[in-house]
Parts: structure tokens; C-alpha cells; sequence
């Protein structure tokens, strides 16, 4: 089965960030992310690739040749199902950094599901930053209140 992924997202909390923004703040050296120089000195090639495309292009547009989900899963997902991005499958060593960039900085909401052929379905997903969705959880628990 072919299976093509999208995922792309704007910050609730940076008005006009988008999903290329945010990797790219997380792979600045004085970032939240604290990525390691180790992690930083042996993923520079795919580092620098990542950060070529978000300057430069669209990284939605790319992340479908570089990760994906096994296909068992996937089906069954149903719409705003939120999934960790400890989930994905990089299928390049681009898709491994931009997995371990995304793993512990944003969960993935499932915005769509369209299944082009039998065998070929397309899925979008929106990220959304891990900080603002516990702003956004305690806001709606407040409210309850």
C-alpha cells in the first residue's frame, strides 16, 4: 500500500510561525530543544539539508519521503486522533533527525484521510507544539471550572 503523509502546523502562541519555523528554532544552538553537540556534530549533513528546505522551500512537501507510519496503524486512526511523534518511521537518515527533532516537541492531530486508489492513501496531520497543547489543556480544564 502506498502511504503519503503531510504534516503541517501554525503556532497558536507565534502568530504567523509555521511548521518550518518551528524545526528551525529547535535546531538553534541556544534552543529550548537542547539538542546535543554530539547529536548536532553527527547529524550536520541531514541538519543542514532540514535547514536548507525551511529557509528555502516547504519542509511539508519533503517529510513524505522521509517519514511515515506502519500501515496497520494508520488504519486505525479516525480524525483528531492525536498521536506522539514517537510513532513515526523515518525511512531516511533525514527522516530519523527530523523524528528525534519532532519527538519530544509536538504531538500530530490527524486532520484528514483520503484514500486516492485501494492502495494508496493520503494522510494530513497538523503538529502542534507539546507547550501549547498543555497551555491550551489547562485553559479548557479552567473553563470547566
Amino acid at each position: 500500500m502506498e502511504i503519503e503523509i503531510y504534516i503541517d502546523g501554525v503556532s497558536a502562541s507565534c502568530k504567523g510561525e509555521f511548521f518550518d519555523d518551528s524545526i528551525l528554532g529547535l535546531m538553534k544552538k541556544n534552543s529550548r530543544s537542547k539538542l546535543s553537540e554530539e547529536f548536532r556534530l553527527k547529524n550536520a549533513k541531514e541538519m543542514s539539508f532540514i535547514k536548507n528546505i525551511c529557509q528555502n522551500d516547504y519542509l511539508p512537501d519533503i517529510i513524505n519521503q522521509h517519514l511515515t507510519f506502519d500501515d496497520d496503524f494508520l488504519n486505525k486512526l479516525i480524525p483528531n486522533d492525536i498521536i506522539l511523534c514517537s510513532c513515526l518511521k523515518p525511512k531516511t537518515a533525514v527522516g530519523q533527525v527530523l523524528k528525534e527533532l519532532m519527538v519530544n516537541n509536538f504531538q500530530l492531530i490527524l486532520q484528514n484521510r483520503i484514500w486516492m486508489k485501494a492502495d494508496h492513501l493520503l494522510i494530513y496531520f497538523e503538529a502542534i507544539n507539546i507547550s501549547e497543547t498543555t497551555v491550551l489543556g489547562r485553559a479548557i480544564q479552567n473553563s470547566n471550572k
